[in-house]
């Protein structure tokens, strides 16, 4: 069931890129463009110029709560590893 629903998502992401293709959206990375209090202007700066809106200075309120590996917050990642190894999904959880 876990492997038949990684398909499933794996197949709306290629439906996605397909969509994407046509359009030239803006992309965001959490770990790239939101992850550290640092990042957070040149992010939102970024976001305004892409909508062509004048921007007003940015606050942050929300900060990580999680670990910045998300394997440290997994307590059986070793099992979970162990499952997709030798998978198509096995880089999904190469961390």
């Amino acid at each position: 069931m876990l492997f038949s629903l990684v398909e499933w998502i794996d197949s709306q992401n290629s439906y996605l890129d397909r969509i994407q293709e046509s359009l030239d959206p803006l992309q965001l990375v959490y770990e790239r463009d939101l992850d550290t209090c640092e990042q957070h202007k040149s992010t939102f700066l970024r976001c305004c110029d892409y909508l062509s809106v004048a921007p007003a200075e940015p606050v942050t309120r929300h900060l990580r709560q999680s670990a910045p590996n998300w394997t440290d917050d997994i307590a059986n990642i070793a099992e979970i590893v162990a499952k997709f190894q030798g998978t198509p999904f096995e880089a999904l959880v190469d961390s």
